[in-house]
């Protein structure tokens, strides 16, 4: 069974045997004391040209970054959280952006907001690196070694009414087909609209957060919210308008726009990486990128349309301020090119594309990669690629990049192509009943044996056929 996504980096190559816990300890990095500063002190001591390591910060989490200049408190992910010297805080100068990293999983399961809601307004003690983060807002970043709760954080204000609804993308003109979101930040509000321009009551439709909007012509949305024990918000109005819309054009053609041109292209959507850019491949293999990543609301292996602005940053073409045309639609990913070192330049920029038999030097973010070919740049911007000085690979597909000179912005990689890779499991650690768990290896064609009680699995175990339904604690464990 072969993984649709390419998202994702195989940290442990040659591991054949997967262990799966479903009930998933407490944790918090921990390491001997350190004196911490403020976020007012660490942004002060901010360059974003260079990396300060082993920064130890404290202050509230007042939100999750969406983008160098804007950040909202109900969480899309657990990948980051915005902290700032006083809860409540809502100037995102005064804010720190920290990176919660993949890997242990439990950082993201205890820090993250979009799991744990009720994070915002805690107080946390953070030591990281103090680097640029989302552009070149003042971060902390990879390797995080502390993280964790102070006590003593003061329970927020009670709220006596619901927040007001807002709506993304705000009102005004839009091109027919876009999708609008509507949130409050109080939790479990329920929200009620009309699309008529008629006042909304709670007779009115309820709007479902697992769907949208969409706009096809002008449009009123009107919209309040409700929750137990507090008053109901004020009702927000949107109004939206409908723009004509350029003629959609290859990516090949708009690559060769002029900059600041207005273009709409189609693709699909081969990579998101987190703090930079999605890239979006046209069934011909042009590719763009599009900047920032979390401006692009669709997910790898989504087939897409988008309306952008063509611009360039230190040589990488690329797509900014980017709306949806329509709806995205799942479909498979294309296969990487496979190319050599050479490969690695203008004509194959923002393309997936595969090395093969490549020697690894270099540490950090910046290795050096050498095949037959020749050589070529990899740049590993999170540290977490798995990518080992010294070591050859059978296989390591990426985005080609742009920053100065072209480079490989690392994906996946495999050691040795002649064995079954690792395989990975959809969930882990603590889940909710009736949780439905997929496991799959990148090996195309691999067969999957599992157990649940806790045996090694052999070939004569149950071979994995369909999710696997999790109603008590359990142990997976999985060979390929």
């Amino acid at each position: 069974m072969r993984n649709s996504g390419f998202n994702f980096v195989s940290k442990i190559a040659l591991s054949f045997l997967l262990v799966i816990s479903m009930i998933l300890p407490h944790f918090a990095i921990a390491k001997a004391e350190t004196t911490a500063i403020g976020v007012s002190e660490a942004i002060s001591q901010f360059n974003s040209t260079s990396v300060k390591p082993d920064v130890t910060v404290e202050g509230y989490i007042v939100g999750f970054a969406k983008s160098e200049t804007s950040y909202v408190v109900e969480a899309e992910t657990d990948t980051n959280i915005a902290i700032a010297d006083t809860p409540g805080e809502t100037d995102v100068t005064k804010m720190i952006y920290i990176q919660l990293p993949s890997s242990p999983a439990s950082i993201r399961a205890e820090f993250g907001l979009k799991t744990n809601p009720g994070n915002l307004g805690k107080k946390v003690v953070i030591t990281g690196s103090l680097e640029k983060y989302f552009g070149n807002h003042a971060g902390l970043k990879s390797p995080i070694t502390l993280i964790q709760f102070v006590g003593d954080t003061p329970d927020p204000e009670e709220p006596t009414q619901v927040a007001t609804v807002k709506a993304s993308p705000t009102a005004g003109e839009v091109y027919a087909g876009t999708k609008v979101t509507l949130t409050t930040a109080t939790p479990n509000a329920t929200i009620y609209y009309t699309t008529d321009g008629s006042e909304p009551t709670t007779e009115s439709r309820v709007y479902d957060s697992s769907s949208s909007i969409v706009i096809n012509e002008a449009t009123t949305i009107k919209a309040f919210a409700t929750a137990t024990d507090l008053v109901n918000s004020e009702v927000a109005r949107f109004d939206y308008t409908i723009k004509t819309a350029p003629t959609a054009i290859s990516i090949d053609e708009a690559r060769n726009k002029a900059i600041g041109e207005e273009v709409i292209v189609s693709g699909i959507v081969t990579a998101k990486l987190e703090t930079a850019t999605a890239h979006i491949q046209d069934e011909m293999g042009a590719a763009i990128a599009i900047y920032p990543a979390d401006s692009l609301t669709a997910k790898v292996g989504d087939l897409v349309t988008v309306q952008g602005i063509v611009d360039e940053y230190s040589g990488l073409k690329q797509l900014k301020n980017i709306s949806l045309v329509g709806t995205p639609t799942a479909t498979t990913l294309p296969d990487p090119q496979v190319v050599t070192s050479i490969g690695i330049a203008e004509d194959n920029e923002s393309r997936l594309v595969t090395l093969k038999d490549v020697a690894i030097t270099g540490s950090g973010q910046n290795f050096t990669g050498t095949d037959a070919a020749g050589t070529f740049a990899i740049y590993d911007k999170l540290r977490d690629s798995g990518l080992v000085s010294g070591k050859t690979y059978g296989e390591i597909t990426g985005i080609v990049g742009q920053f100065t000179n072209h480079q490989l912005l690392p994906i996946r990689i495999i050691e040795d192509t002649t064995k079954v890779q690792d395989i990975q499991a959809s969930s882990t650690g603590g889940v909710t009943a009736g949780t439905s768990v997929t496991l799959s290896t990148i090996t195309e064609g691999a067969k999957i044996y599992y157990t649940v009680d806790g045996s090694l699995p052999t070939t004569a175990s149950t071979e994995y056929t369909e999710p696997i339904t999790i109603n008590d604690p359990m142990t997976i464990k999985a060979i390929g």
